[in-house]
């Protein structure tokens, strides 16, 4: 990343030395002219995108007027074709407002979840009226107050696209790091309850986070069972829960956050003595979109469950440990040093019962 105040401010003081000042200043003109450059093509993306949106709009109006059109044709009260076509034309509008509102708030919670900004001031009902209003007055004040109410849609409408790679990117102040948590359970009384079923819940503490490092989120998993074995391959439930905390990278406050549970698949491969697998399992290519897995940037300060897919042919009677290691997406401080690699956690660990089953033998998992 090109700090262009750094390089103007270097340009700046190479120009008061000896012999430099022409050279200095019609380097300083070519920096500001590459960032002016620079500054002109994100607003030319950004006029792009507001030039779909607005072609966008002008094809669902005008499906809406050829269908005011035909029934125009039908009509013989000019007041009632004028308040049905009104009716259309509000709903219309409606029906975009809300279109453009469904993507404004996906990347309004996006940019809540993965940054940590929050959205105090979102809200959903532009162009709506309230109903009684909203059948009492005629065509004309409807629509004079439903476009009051548009008075601040503006504001909500941003360009917010590839939060997933922006995540990736260095912040100002801030490396983008990639430590490793890892985590063992040894219980055997517990290993005995998850082998018979039961979901195994363990919960990893913000306290136990190494220093340094800040919002750390899950990035990839793995898993590996000792004294475990399989004639062929099975499955095994991992749930996020959904709620998390983390350190704020800003000011090192903690910060929590509040989502439905997501669950992913543990595939494990046929072997004798120790069951191995990854989340995700092979590396996501250039060509997939998206988070890699289901719960793919959450917080990592959470509880997770394991809990066996049924029909099971694994062999679960050796079991004597459950290692786990969580790959993570974190930053820490420009020059912040030799930060660890892999820090060791001690879960809390607990025990659920096992999930209900439906008529037909499947097993119900929440996500």
């Amino acid at each position: 990343m090109i700090s262009f105040v750094k390089v103007i401010s270097d340009l700046e003081d190479g120009m008061s030395r000896s012999g430099q000042s022409d050279t200095g200043r019609l380097l300083k003109q070519q920096a500001v002219l590459v960032r002016q450059k620079m500054v002109a093509s994100m607003r030319e993306k950004q006029g792009q995108t507001r030039v779909a949106a607005a072609e966008l709009r002008a094809n669902n109006l005008a499906a809406e007027i050829a269908n005011i059109d035909q029934r125009l044709s039908h009509w013989s009260g000019e007041v009632a074709a004028l308040t049905a076509a009104s009716d259309i034309l509000n709903r219309a509008a409606r029906q975009v407002v809300d279109l453009v509102m469904e993507d404004v708030f996906l990347a309004q919670r996006a940019r809540e979840i993965y940054e940590l900004d929050g959205t105090p001031d979102l809200r959903f009902d532009f162009g709506f009226l309230h109903p009684d209003q909203d059948h009492s007055l005629g065509p004309a004040q409807r629509a004079s107050a439903s476009l009051t109410s548009l008075a601040g849609f503006s504001i909500q409408v941003l360009s917010w696209t590839k939060i997933y790679q922006q995540l990736n990117a260095a912040q100002i102040g801030f490396d983008v790091i990639h430590p490793q948590l890892s985590l063992t359970i040894t219980d055997a009384a517990q290993l005995s309850a998850f082998a018979s079923g039961a979901g195994l819940r363990f919960s990893i503490p913000l306290a136990d986070l190494p220093n340094g490092m800040f919002e750390l989120k899950a990035n990839a998993l793995s898993l590996e069972m000792t004294g475990a074995s399989s004639t062929q391959s099975a499955n095994i439930w991992v749930t996020h829960s959904g709620e998390w905390s983390m350190n704020r990278r800003t000011d090192g406050s903690i910060t929590t956050m509040s989502l439905r549970p997501r669950s992913e698949v543990f595939a494990v491969g046929a072997a004798t003595g120790r069951l191995t697998a990854s989340i995700p399992a092979h590396p996501q290519s250039n060509s997939e979109t998206g988070p890699p897995f289901s719960f793919w940037g959450r917080g990592v300060v959470t509880t997770f469950q394991l809990q066996i897919a049924t029909p099971s042919v694994m062999n679960l009677a050796q079991l004597s440990s459950i290692h786990i290691t969580v790959d993570c997406i974190a930053f820490a401080r420009h020059g912040a040093g030799t930060l660890p690699t892999v820090a060791t956690i001690k879960p809390a660990v607990r025990l659920t019962a096992p999930l209900p089953t439906v008529q037909d033998g499947s097993t119900l998992v929440m996500v």
